[in-house]
């Protein structure tokens, strides 16, 4: 899939705590003519989020709680993808602490990860699966560049344990 940037792609969000532990959430947009996202490195947004902080800082009495670098990317070559967002495949991990699972639920998941295109293998997740197998293993303790949730890992050695399509309501109107 080929990602385009837009014309102000990258933001940065501040959650605000005050004195009663309310909290509020302030979104700041960063134009590309002064962070390019082709060319330049992170640190440079980590030093536009600091500016913004101590600035911020100066003119509130609440905390500045936390502060959220977000890059994004949108997709030009279609405006709509194939599958039915209510579609999932909920797969089931064996996290690297011993005895623990984790779900991992993908949306609009390619029929190619399940075990066939039609009858009851068309909702088992194939665990075997190699594009399903390279997703997985960026979860994994060596060598994984995400955690889940909880800061957890899957498994190195028996990372999957099951899985299978599941069906979420929508609640979309027509």
């Amino acid at each position: 899939m080929a990602l385009a940037y837009d014309s102000a792609p990258t933001t940065i969000k501040l959650v605000i705590r005050d004195l009663g532990g309310n909290s509020a959430t302030k979104e700041f947009a960063i134009p590309t003519a002064v962070w390019d996202p082709a060319a330049d490195l992170f640190s440079a947004l980590v030093t536009i989020r600091d500016a913004l902080v101590t600035a911020y800082n100066a003119v509130i009495d609440g905390l500045i709680f936390r502060a959220i670098i977000s890059v994004g990317q949108t997709e030009t070559a279609a405006t709509v993808g194939v599958g039915n967002i209510e579609d999932l495949a909920s797969i089931v991990a064996n996290l690297s602490t011993l005895g623990k699972n984790a779900v991992i639920q993908i949306p609009t998941p390619n029929v190619g990860i399940f075990n066939g295109a039609s009858g009851k293998p068309y909702n088992v997740v194939d665990i075997a699966d190699a594009a399903l197998i390279t997703f997985v293993d960026m979860y994994k303790t060596t060598g994984g560049d995400f955690v889940i949730s909880d800061g957890e890992t899957i498994d190195d050695t028996t990372p999957l344990d099951s899985g299978k399509r599941i069906f979420r309501r929508s609640n979309r109107k027509v």
